[in-house]
């Protein structure tokens, strides 16, 4: 988790120019904090189609769409399999503090 300083004060937490309230930053509270960012990680389920030895020939969403690939090649003489892994990919929140 990573915190954002507040880009109203700079990270100060006051404002100079501001006499309300002894000049304190509204928008962070005055803490010079203003989100804190998280990380999530997303793991999606993905089919691939491994052919004669060379891995991940082809990358499928969807486990019907490999297997038709999969066939295809088989009649043609080539040996594949399908293969499922996740495929990871991260997404970024701020969250207000």
């Amino acid at each position: 988790m990573k915190n954002l300083q507040c880009d109203k004060c700079a990270g100060e937490g006051k404002i100079w120019f501001s006499t309300v309230q002894g000049g304190v930053c509204f928008s962070c509270n005055g803490t010079g904090i203003k989100h804190k960012q998280t990380k999530t990680t997303v793991v999606t389920p993905t089919w691939r189609v491994d052919a004669d030895g060379q891995r991940g020939l082809q990358q499928f969403a969807s486990q019907d769409l490999a297997q038709d690939c999969c066939d295809a090649l088989n009649d043609m003489g080539i040996v594949a399999t399908v293969v499922e892994f996740g495929k990871t990919s991260y997404t970024y929140k701020r969250v207000p503090v």
